[in-house]
């Protein structure tokens, strides 16, 4: 009896100092080959906040500033909106952060950010709401432009 306790619990100590020292997680499945970057806006979108079902809305209502995201990232588009020079004001009507008026931000609501927008100077000039970024390769974006 002694020696089976000494053989499983020594077992299980053995166990579990290995998996302080080596990695236990083994993966499941396959490398799909596919970059998230190649997939945007098809199958590729990113976790923009953002409030859903808002009653008296047709679409979500964001809840940061985008100006740093591709759009297609977003993963809805409102027809009724299309501005083709500037694709971020196309959400301007969807975004929360413009009813609040805040130091941080870059540009008001419908209008291009301009050349003078001051960076984050003062701790106490955070952002109040979200910043979502997206930094896509550099094939992503030779390959955007043309």
């Amino acid at each position: 009896l002694l020696l089976y306790c000494v053989f499983i619990i020594g077992e299980r100590v053995v166990i579990a100092v290995l998996s302080l020292v080596k990695g236990v997680y083994e993966p499941s499945g396959y490398d799909q080959h596919k970059d998230f970057s190649s997939g945007m806006g098809r199958e590729s979108f990113a976790y923009v906040p953002q409030l859903m079902e808002v009653p008296g809305f047709h679409f979500p209502l964001l809840i940061c500033n985008i100006d740093d995201v591709d759009v297609r990232l977003i993963g809805w588009k409102d027809p009724n909106f299309d501005s083709e020079t500037d694709p971020h004001r196309n959400y301007d009507i969807h975004n929360l952060i413009y009813d609040v008026p805040h130091e941080t931000l870059k540009r008001s609501r419908n209008k291009k950010a301009g050349r003078n927008s001051k960076p984050h100077q003062e701790k106490e000039d955070r952002p109040i709401y979200s910043i979502v970024k997206h930094y896509p390769p550099q094939w992503a974006v030779v390959r955007q432009n043309h």
